[in-house]
């Protein structure tokens, strides 16, 4: 159906991941394309703690690459949200 398509295109997306390990990363960067308007956080494990990154705002987002993701990161790591809903009007 078209219209929800359109819809799909114009919510901005946030994915959120948990890295829990540094050999991982250069992994899920080659899962991630530029060219969207996605914004992607990413937590990973430093000496003492974790880190929170905000790795960019222009990613393509979408369930297929938050499913890879969570294949790849185990069940919990990736949450994918919208960042504010979209807006609607009617049509009459």
């Amino acid at each position: 159906f078209q219209p929800l398509e359109g819809l799909a295109s114009k919510t901005r997306l946030e994915l959120s991941i948990m890295i829990p390990e540094a050999r991982l990363v250069e992994t899920v960067a080659r899962e991630l394309q530029r060219g969207g308007t996605g914004t992607v956080r990413a937590t990973v494990p430093i000496e003492g703690g974790e880190a929170h990154l905000l790795l960019g705002r222009d990613f393509r987002l979408d369930a297929d690459l938050a499913a890879r993701l969570t294949r790849l990161l185990g069940e919990g790591a990736v949450v994918l949200s919208a960042l504010e809903a979209p807006k609607l009007a009617l049509v009459g």
